[in-house]
């Protein structure tokens, strides 16, 4: 009987490595679909099925977990990873095994061989296996360059971090501004979910930050910010968190999951 089997993998040259391993191991596998983002997994999973699922953790719009609290996936997955020895462990933990880029054909070889022996057993809980992988993975601190120097950031002074351009910024809740390395979509994973918010493309926000929710234009929201003198624009903040003093504005697409946030509903 052919395995059908799913790349959730997001970088093409990752891609074709591992569908070609694949299929040198398992000539008789057959690849149905890959996706390279959640949006893309979300949408196939909801009609499919696979056999078992390579799936690569961050991905270009989230981290893969969201995939989990929106499905209702039940096949077996081999993670890829780059993740540390404390996550690498969790997945062994929970009879879940993993890959690390770059893959090497000998660990895809036992991973396989792994699930063959494992496929007959219930799935994990990937629930749980998220929670374990979030928490050690928090980033709580950030180095940022400050002239010829560097200091470290406490992430939970963080009021916003802004992605214009090429740069993305910290802002602080006393209005400094520091150019980092992280993109947002980094930041999204390692990053308190109980937190921050990813508000838009451009905008992620902490819950401190946020004095005022007001209704905007066709189904949106307006966040005002808090910085010990009232309710300002983004602009407010030395004018380092947007273009042109632009407002953090939540789609009405994403009104419902902000709501969930604000109240404490945090999917992992």
């Amino acid at each position: 009987m052919t395995m059908e089997y799913m790349i959730v993998e997001d970088e093409f040259l990752s891609f074709e490595r591992l569908r070609g391993m694949v299929s040198e191991l398992r000539p008789g596998w057959r690849l149905t679909y890959r996706a390279e983002s959640v949006e893309e997994s979300v949408a196939w999973l909801g009609d499919h099925t696979p056999g078992l699922v390579f799936m690569d953790i961050e991905l270009a719009d989230q981290n893969c977990f969201e995939i989990f609290s929106r499905t209702g996936i039940d096949s077996p997955v081999i993670f890829t990873t780059a993740y540390n020895e404390y996550a690498i462990r969790a997945f062994k933990f929970n009879s879940v095994d993993y890959l690390l880029k770059p893959l090497d054909r000998r660990d895809l070889a036992a991973a396989l061989d792994k699930f063959d022996r494992l496929s007959s057993q219930s799935v994990p809980d990937y629930a749980a296996l998220s929670r374990l992988i979030s928490g050690p993975q928090t980033k709580e601190r950030i180095i940022v360059g400050r002239g010829d120097s560097f200091i470290c950031v406490e992430t939970a002074d963080a009021a916003l971090f802004v992605s214009e351009e090429k740069y993305t910024s910290l802002v602080t809740f006393a209005g400094q501004s520091y150019i980092i390395d992280d993109s947002l979509n980094q930041l999204e994973g390692q990053l308190d979910r109980r937190q921050f918010f990813r508000a838009s493309r451009g905008h992620i926000v902490n819950i401190k930050a946020i004095r005022e929710v007001r209704k905007h234009f066709n189904g949106r929201l307006k966040l005002l910010l808090n910085t010990g003198g009232g309710a300002v624009g983004v602009s407010g903040l030395q004018g380092a968190a947007g273009s042109a003093g632009s407002d953090i504005i939540i789609s009405a697409a994403r009104r419902e999951e902000f709501f969930r946030w604000l109240g404490g509903e945090v999917g992992r």
